[in-house]
């Protein structure tokens, strides 16, 4: 590390490591809340414990300004043709796909069709469903529309179409209802020349009884396992883009993928890409096109590589594979290795299922308020890979944090005037700020001083393994005001 960034690091007591915030065609000012332990030094979560004890330096919540409302923003790009449209070409001369049968046995998918050899196909779609047609059938609508091979989308973005060809449908047991959706589809994605395979997992569902959520979450699990095993068995993939049933995509999800790949297979120390903001409110957050490096996997639309297919599959869990993921501990210790997630700060995915679901909705309310991205976002026009350059990222990020003004926290929370109001009001002028937690508020294994502080800014306050939801080495930020910035 050189003398400036060595001076940065002692000015926030020895981070071990830095990161950067959007470089050069991607910088922003940043309206920050973040925190910071009173007492010793400053704190990285997700770093290994000494004698079992959490390191004691500071952790930060950070804000800055926010865009649109709800679903809105100041971009929106109509689709020239509808899905009612687009299935009637699809159909007219097409007959349905000719796909052998395989007899029904555990574990054996009912289609198995050729795949070419081709780079095309390194990096297929896997949908994972079960027993929701519905729901799937809007998420099918979604990527049919904003696939790199529909030509509508070509004439938007000019994206490549190095992803998402094949789409594979994993489905767990056979419900008739949703294998007819995905034929449906098929045929639709074939005017494209766009292949799906549609592989059935019959083990999960076996029996049909009602099953307890420990149940469900096992059995998902294993199909999670055995999908994956097969995505990454075809002989061209070397990464897969994940999603399930109950998840739309934004119009540029798979152009802001592709943007990825590189620093992706490129840098050992990202773990995965992911297109979830768990702090994705339109009232918190501004910048389509800015990417971020977060210590936290959110899952819910996301791509995994070769290399970490490899390092998991031996040691998958039974059960709960997405804690499994976060967590250093549940019987396989350091499974995330301190690596990093790449995140954007506007969400690529909107969780919209409702019923049913192994989670059984438990972030419902949180998730229906995440704002889904509607501008058409040119990713290959940005320079992502030097934007998360980990060095560079580090650096930018902490100088954003050590020269924002400190706002002192009782100042806020002890107000009759709400919180989000009161930083509203401070940062409307420009100017970063950031708000500091104590680290040390522990109480039954919780910060309660940091989930104070989260609640009356209408951020997440759940952690998993030490980690916040959407935290980078402990700070959490948000866009107190409308304004896009960038």
């Amino acid at each position: 590390m050189d003398s400036s960034s060595s001076k940065l690091a002692d000015a926030v007591h020895s981070v071990e490591e830095v990161k950067i915030h959007p470089s050069e065609n991607n910088k922003l000012p940043m309206k920050q809340i973040a925190s910071a332990a009173k007492g010793e030094g400053n704190s990285v979560r997700g770093r290994k414990r000494k004698n079992g004890v959490r390191g004691r330096r500071s952790q930060r919540v950070e804000s800055k300004k926010v865009t649109s409302h709800p679903n809105t923003t100041k971009t929106k790009q109509k689709n020239p043709i509808s899905i009612q449209e687009h299935k009637e070409k699809a159909v007219t001369g097409i007959s349905k796909i000719d796909a052998p049968s395989v007899d029904a046995a555990p574990n054996v998918t009912k289609t198995e069709q050729q795949i070419p050899i081709s780079k095309q196909h390194s990096t297929p779609l896997l949908i994972f469903t079960c027993s929701r047609p519905h729901y799937l059938k809007r998420t099918l609508e979604a990527i049919y529309l904003y696939h790199p091979m529909n030509h509508d989308q070509k004439q938007t973005l000019n994206p490549t179409n190095n992803v998402a060809n094949p789409i594979i449908i994993s489905q767990d047991g056979n419900k008739a209802e949703v294998k007819a959706v995905i034929d449906e589809f098929s045929i639709m994605f074939a005017s494209m020349n766009v292949q799906v395979i549609h592989w059935e997992h019959q083990n999960s569902s076996a029996g049909g009884r009602r099953r307890r959520p420990a149940d469900t979450y096992r059995l998902l699990s294993l199909h999670y396992q055995w999908a994956l095993t097969k995505s990454f068995d075809l002989p061209t993939t070397e990464r897969v883009i994940i999603l399930e049933e109950d998840l739309e995509i934004s119009i540029d999800f798979f152009s802001y993928f592709d943007s990825l790949i590189s620093i992706y297979d490129a840098d050992p120390n990202i773990y995965t890409v992911s297109a979830y903001n768990d702090n994705g409110q339109s009232t918190h957050v501004g910048n389509a096109s800015r990417v971020l490096r977060s210590d936290f996997f959110p899952g819910l639309g996301w791509m995994m590589n070769k290399r970490l297919w490899q390092e998991f599959e031996p040691k998958w869990p039974d059960a709960y594979w997405d804690d499994w993921m976060r967590n250093p501990g549940m019987r396989n210790p350091e499974n995330r290795l301190d690596r990093i997630t790449i995140r954007p700060e506007i969400s690529r995915t909107f969780h919209f299922g409702e019923e049913g679901g192994a989670s059984v909705n438990q972030f419902g309310a949180s998730q229906s308020a995440i704002h889904l991205n509607t501008e058409p976002i040119k990713w290959d026009t940005i320079n992502v890979s030097s934007i998360l350059q980990a060095q560079r990222y580090h650096v930018s990020y902490l100088t954003q944090i050590t020269s924002a003004k400190l706002y002192p926290r009782g100042s806020f929370m002890s107000s009759s005037i709400p919180s989000f109001t009161i930083l509203q009001k401070e940062t409307r002028d420009g100017g970063d700020i950031r708000v500091e937690y104590d680290s040390k508020a522990i109480y039954n294994g919780k910060n309660y001083d940091f989930e104070d502080i989260a609640r009356a800014l209408g951020l997440s306050d759940n952690e998993k393994a030490g980690v916040y939801r959407t935290a980078y080495h402990g700070v959490v930020e948000l866009r107190p005001n409308g304004s896009r910035l960038g």
